[in-house]
């Protein structure tokens, strides 16, 4: 049996955001004048190697109460913090735009959010420093609202979670901010989520598809109550088990245009029964390896690699964020790299 429900917020926002490790920063309800949320920018941000990247990476701020965030610059050398897209247009120009300078050591950029959603942005030029900010209104009985999709552009539950549905192309969901939709599902007595972004989806948990796995995706499958998260949290710092062999722009057999090849390889201990892989460029590539499952397993010390179509032009000199995810030993893990792309 197959029901499709709405989701229902009733609990209030503090009782919705216990703590994601150190990824995320939540203000306590019991403080109701206005405070700034601090985000830094770490010693050694400025060498990939160090690891080191915004902290928190994600913060959730309420209309009113914190929505202030202020960037701080520990590192030695010059930062910007540069939106992702425009679904904020004020934050894009704030960072966009041709006159700003470099924070320098010690210095500070303060931006006041006052729309609703999820807006990303990076560093530069350190492009693999990546953060979120999640924007949710005061009361928590706005946090979504219930919309029915009709749309032929939002793709339904039943193409999200690949089972038949009847002819109906009307189907009711969550949605938060302008264009994020958040569908449920209940098969056979448990939930299943869809995350439905502008450039990707992810599901929760992951039957097909991509993962929901990155920190602002957990904190939204929070925000409406998904149960069973803290299996999936516990692995957010995992033990790197899978490490990249290569990632290359590739000629097919058949000249239909360059693909993205990516090898990776299990340097644990237990074979890897599922394996997939986000490589964040100007689009995202998703690579699925279906050549890894639990009767064909990826065996410490074996590589596997898995190709997608080029889209468009994509930069060879720049560093990239990479989200790997996977089963060893009927355990999740995930994890991310910051790779460069090479022909």
């Amino acid at each position: 049996m197959v029901i499709g429900t709405a989701l229902v917020i009733t609990s209030l926002i503090f009782q919705i955001y216990p703590s994601i490790s150190n990824n995320l920063q939540v203000i306590s309800s019991s403080n109701t004048s206005p405070q700034v949320t601090t985000v830094i920018i770490p010693k050694a941000s400025e060498d990939l190697a160090s690891g080191n990247n915004f902290e928190p990476r994600l913060v959730v701020v309420l209309l009113g109460i914190n929505n202030t965030v202020r960037w701080v610059n520990e590192a030695v050398t010059g930062n910007t913090v540069v939106a992702d897209n425009q679904d904020d247009p004020i934050f894009w120009k704030a960072t966009n735009s041709p006159s700003k300078s470099d924070l320098m050591l010690g210095k500070s950029f303060n931006f006041t959010f006052t729309k609703v959603g999820e807006f990303g942005y990076h560093g530069e030029p350190h492009p693999w420093l990546r953060g979120w900010v999640l924007v949710l209104p005061k009361s928590s009985e706005n946090l979504t609202q219930t919309v029915v999709l009709n749309d032929t552009k939002i793709r339904s539950p039943c193409e999200m979670f690949s089972i038949p549905c009847p002819n109906s192309h009307s189907f009711i969901a969550q949605k938060f901010g302008s264009n994020i939709y958040i569908e449920k599902m209940t098969i056979n007595g448990v939930d299943y989520y869809a995350i439905i972004h502008p450039s990707y989806s992810c599901l929760y948990p992951q039957t097909i598809g991509t993962a929901c796995f990155e920190p602002d995706n957990i904190a939204l499958l929070k925000m409406v109550g998904a149960n069973e998260l803290a299996t999936l949290e516990s692995h957010l710092d995992s033990t790197q088990i899978a490490s990249v062999v290569a990632v290359k722009m590739v000629k097919p057999h058949n000249p239909t245009g360059l693909k993205i090849q990516l090898t990776l390889k299990n340097i644990g201990i237990t074979p890897i029964t599922s394996l997939q892989a986000v490589l964040e460029l100007n689009s995202n590539y998703t690579f699925d390896f279906k050549n890894i499952t639990s009767s064909m397993p990826l065996e410490p010390g074996n590589s596997s690699s898995d190709t997608e179509a080029l889209v468009g032009e994509e930069s060879q000199s720049e560093f990239n964020p990479l989200w790997i995810s996977g089963i060893a030993n009927t355990v999740p893990f995930r994890f991310s790299e910051n790779v460069k792309l090479s022909s």
